[in-house]
């Protein structure tokens, strides 16, 4: 399936993703679903209903098998406004995806075009999972340290605990606030330095953050570069507290502060 990321990277897939399907037709219907790749494999098909089993095809019964990456709802549904969804979905720091579909009729092509587009993620996302986690295990081998050989010892990646993103924040706010003495005492080795210390923190973290826009803004010289830096930390602890109802505020700030 050729999925196009709006938002995200299928290099580096978060786990959890807003999909929206359209058809290649001239139809102007948005349908949607939310996928979520979870660290237990289970079945769908024995939550189904009996009066649904019926109704689904031996194909989509198999599509609704044992897996770890689902659609929420498991249907496509249509959405009323493509636009406050994927605010949302910026606003969460999900992955977007967008697929056009030949056809979008019935209740089967809903449950298997959202099973087909989940299973497709949770691939691209087990196999970054995959690779970082063999990245870390290289990075932190020690050959001092001796380990029994186990050839059939097998590795849950994704089991792996993410970063805690509350110390990131707070390595990035001391980084932004070393970055700015630097700036004004014009310390112009030390401001490259500390920016690449924060670009190094950027990987870590969710785009939701815009760690990126951080930077930037830590870097503007005076007064402006000062508040618009606060303001986007601001939004990032917000954003990890879960306290949305504050971030419209802070970004309406940011937008007058950029104009």
């Amino acid at each position: 399936m050729l999925l196009n990321f709006i938002q995200g990277n299928k290099n580096t897939p978060l786990g959890h993703a807003v999909v929206l399907v359209k058809s290649s037709v001239s139809s102007p219907k948005v349908y949607a679903t939310y996928c979520v790749v979870l660290p237990i494999s289970f079945s769908i098909g024995k939550y189904l209903p009996s009066f649904m089993a019926g109704q689904f095809s031996e194909a989509a019964q198999e599509l609704a098998g044992s897996t770890n990456a689902m659609p929420l709802p498991p249907l496509l549904e249509e959405v009323p406004d493509v636009d406050i969804l994927m605010k949302i979905a910026e606003l969460r720091g999900d992955d977007i995806l967008e697929y056009i579909s030949s056809s979008i009729d019935s209740d089967l092509q809903k449950m298997e075009i959202a099973s087909q587009i989940c299973n497709e993620y949770g691939q691209l996302y087990s196999a970054y999972i995959k690779d970082s986690a063999n990245n870390m295990l290289s990075a932190n081998f020690s050959p001092n340290v001796e380990e029994p050989a186990n050839e059939n010892r097998a590795i849950d990646y994704t089991l792996l605990i993410p970063a805690n993103d509350r110390a990131e924040l707070g390595e990035v706010a001391k980084l932004v606030g070393r970055m700015r003495d630097a700036i004004s005492t014009s310390n112009k080795s030390l401001v490259e330095e500390t920016r690449t210390a924060l670009m190094d923190k950027k990987e870590h973290l969710s785009v939701k953050y815009r760690i990126l826009d951080l930077i930037q803004a830590a870097q503007i010289p005076g007064e402006k570069g000062e508040k618009l830096a606060n303001l986007y930390i601001q939004r990032a602890y917000k954003l990890l507290d879960e306290d949305y109802a504050s971030i419209p505020k802070i970004e309406e700030e940011i937008r007058t502060l950029n104009q």
